[in-house]
């Protein structure tokens, strides 16, 4: 650490380590609020605009969606638990979709979506060799979580810096924020104007793309109660073939 002007290189050990002691208090705390002493702390509200630019930037990434708590409505009345799957632009996206059918009992199902330009597709609930067309434009119903992210990022509002976590090895700062669902169509077709929902983003330092979104609180009325979404991005700009299928 560069000591302030005026310490001399004849000033003993014990007046050198006190006098970079006084920088670090007048600072507001030293080295927890800089994190790893190498990343000075970013203001907020840049660090999110500059992630939404790198997220827009991005070709492709890898993506799962869970749920701490809840489900999240998607096409044919299914509750989505969790999909695993990639998204590459302009409009292609392909995710394997673990479902629960309220309509017999929450029984558990698997499904695999596909969609390209403006078709979609969804196996057979029932019969996973068998494919449907997903009424309506391609991911309506559906949900897609590049748009939902970078959205999310735009409309942010309150940001501030929690603190800093690795994810998946990489350093990330942890931004928490509010957001209106009207700018959460993407991540859920329930969301609504009027319900704030609480935000959490791990946002690369060295290169600020979003590794992981925590999306907390109901999107509208037809949301599930308190329920709590997770995103976890990675495998950004990775070659990704996505094609719909036969028939």
């Amino acid at each position: 650490m560069k000591l302030p002007a005026g310490i001399g290189s004849a000033m003993n050990w014990s007046a050198a380590v006190l006098a970079v002691a006084s920088v670090g208090l007048a600072c507001g705390g030293g080295a927890k609020d800089a994190g790893d002493g190498d990343s000075p702390r970013p203001e907020a509200s840049a660090l999110t605009a500059a992630a939404a630019d790198r997220m827009e930037a991005l070709q492709s990434f890898h993506f799962v969606v869970s749920h701490e708590k809840g489900t999240t409505p998607i096409t044919a009345g299914l509750q989505m638990e969790r999909a695993e799957g990639d998204s590459r632009k302009p409009d292609r996206l392909s995710a394997d979709v673990d479902a629960l059918v309220p309509q017999l009992g929450n029984s558990a199902i698997e499904v695999q979506v596909i969609s390209v330009g403006d078709t979609a597709k969804m196996t057979n609930p029932f019969d996973r060799t068998r494919w449907m067309d997903v009424p309506g434009s391609a991911l309506q119903g559906l949900f897609d979580p590049g748009a939902g992210t970078v959205a999310a990022l735009r409309a942010a509002t309150g940001h501030a810096i929690s603190g800093e976590e690795t994810v998946r090895g990489v350093p990330c700062w942890v931004v928490t924020a509010d957001v209106d669902g009207a700018s959460l169509k993407a991540f859920a077709d329930v969301a609504e104007a009027g319900f704030t929902v609480k935000l959490t983003l791990w946002i690369g330092k060295e290169d600020p793309v979003v590794h992981r979104v925590r999306l907390a609180g109901e999107m509208g009325p037809a949301d599930t109660p308190n329920v709590i979404r997770l995103i976890d991005l990675s495998r950004f700009d990775e070659p990704v073939e996505i094609e719909l299928p036969d028939g």
